[in-house]
């Protein structure tokens, strides 16, 4: 369990970080990173749109810590998408936090702990979607 800890915190943290950076410096994006079918779709949009059977040790975890988009009620996206009912982090809130973490509790706790936010009630319920994940890798 505890490689599998470690790949999901690193992959979607990577994964994370190269969607924002790249959306934000290329696309002058608004709040949320999914995809659109017009010519001025996102980069790594589709993980926006992805069931969470669908998904491994890739989440777009990072980005439902910023945007204000809750996928799971987006329409005509078949499947079950995680419910996200998180938003307003940065980057940096979100590296600090998972720091020295080896497993996604620990980087779910150090955002409660660390950071006063609006929506940090609903984090557990958001991380539950990279736990279900991480079962299955």
């Amino acid at each position: 369990m505890g490689s599998k800890n470690r790949d999901i915190l690193t992959e979607s943290w990577a994964e994370g970080v190269e969607t924002i950076v790249t959306n934000d410096r290329y696309f002058g994006l608004d709040a949320n990173y999914q995809s659109s079918n017009s010519n001025n779709a996102r980069w790594n949009s589709s993980r926006q749109r992805q069931s969470i059977t669908g998904m491994n040790e890739y989440t777009p975890i990072v980005e439902d810590l910023i945007d204000t988009l809750n996928q799971n009620i987006t329409p005509n996206i078949p499947g079950i998408q995680p419910i996200d009912r998180v938003n307003g982090y940065n980057l940096n809130q979100i590296q600090t936090s998972l720091d020295n973490c080896r497993n996604i509790d620990c980087w779910e706790d150090n955002l409660r702990n660390n950071y006063t936010n609006s929506t940090e009630n609903n984090l557990t319920e958001l991380f539950n979607y990279v736990r279900e994940v991480r079962n299955n890798m």
